[in-house]
């Protein structure tokens, strides 16, 4: 026999006879009845357990339940090894607690095991992936495409009980607008039996978007070409217009561009179109390519339709110009015209 189950035989002995001193002298003035319904076995976060811990207690006298569900039965210290309490012990300690024999009914099982893990106290990360979810599954998008995280902690705002209760549940209410950037969200958190906190904290919001990105700066009124720019996928605190490549090559900045902005259409003029100067003028419409350019060039026969990823400028070109390129595989020269969109459509021969 151990030390500890030595100690809890005398205690119970103890217990006992004080219960039936009692019982005898009939000091104890009348009480309601309580039934106490015991499962096989329980799990609990903290180490002093009472009665309302493992049992399901039923009594018409709402303070004389009180009294019961703070009747301490147990101390489990490791959770590697489950302590075991006895029914008969339970009607002890509500005997000492001033029910008579015929107040108390316990039901379900003899014995309790009683198993203890350490309490995980709800986090602001899962806070900010519950407010992650909610907006994702408002917006219709997937949650990966989205970046929530709290300005501030909520959990070390909180006061300490509230901090370290455990299986705390949390819930963010849908906004009512589509916001991105700082946004403030409605958070609930509450336990299995009340709402604990519910009000709002401030949040920032990104979403990823695909977003066309320049390789190198621009003037202001250079044609974005090809080589110019790189389509990316970034989080961003406002939304982005999306557009396809189709859309910007051809087209001339409207201010200066550093290296690795992104574009959008406002930051675009009307495309450029093709325009055939008068006999003996110059051309004034921009360049579009530039010598030593890397361009790409297609190849129409009929159907047919030929890429060319790799073809390196001989000449500066504007739109409609005729220009040289220099297939960077095979080192062939070959001849086309200049397009709006960047590219050089190669002749046929």
């Amino acid at each position: 026999m151990t030390k500890n189950q030595d100690c809890c035989r005398w205690r119970l002995l103890i217990m006992t006879v004080i219960a039936s001193l009692n019982c005898l002298c009939g000091s104890l003035a009348e009480s309601a009845e309580v039934v106490v319904i015991l499962p096989d076995e329980i799990t609990v976060t903290r180490h002093l357990v009472t009665l309302k811990d493992v049992s399901k207690i039923i009594c018409s006298d709402p303070k004389e339940r009180t009294i019961a569900s703070e009747l301490e039965i147990a101390d489990v210290m490791d959770e590697a090894h489950p302590e075991e309490v006895r029914a008969s012990l339970i009607r002890i300690q509500l005997l000492l607690g001033g029910w008579s024999e015929d107040e108390i009914r316990i039901e379900g099982a003899e014995t309790v095991r009683i198993f203890f893990r350490k309490p995980k106290p709800l986090t602001d990360d899962e806070i900010e992936k519950a407010a992650t979810e909610t907006l994702a599954s408002a917006w219709d998008t997937a949650v990966d495409d989205l970046q929530v995280k709290l300005e501030t902690g909520v959990m070390n705002t909180l006061p300490s009980d509230i901090r370290s209760m455990d299986g705390l549940h949390v819930e963010v209410m849908t906004p009512t607008t589509q916001r991105l950037g700082q946004i403030a969200l409605t958070v609930r958190i509450s336990s299995s039996e009340r709402m604990v906190v519910a009000k709002p904290f401030r949040f920032v919001v990104l979403r990823r978007f695909r977003v066309p990105v320049t390789r190198v700066s621009m003037s202001r009124n250079q044609v974005v070409s090809g080589a110019a720019i790189q389509f990316e996928k970034r989080y961003l605190s406002r939304v982005a217009d999306e557009p396809e490549e189709d859309a910007i090559i051809g087209r001339t900045v409207r201010t200066d561009v550093r290296a690795g902005e992104i574009l959008s259409l406002r930051d675009l003029n009307s495309p450029v179109t093709a325009r055939t100067p008068a006999a003996g003028a110059a051309s004034t419409s921009p360049l579009i390519i530039r010598k030593k350019d890397n361009v790409r060039a297609i190849a129409r026969m009929g159907r047919i339709q030929v890429i060319l990823q790799a073809a390196e400028a001989q000449q500066d070109g504007r739109v409609g110009d005729m220009i040289r390129l220099r297939n960077l595989k095979s080192g062939e020269i070959i001849s086309g015209r200049v397009m709006p969109t960047g590219h050089v459509e190669v002749l046929g021969r």
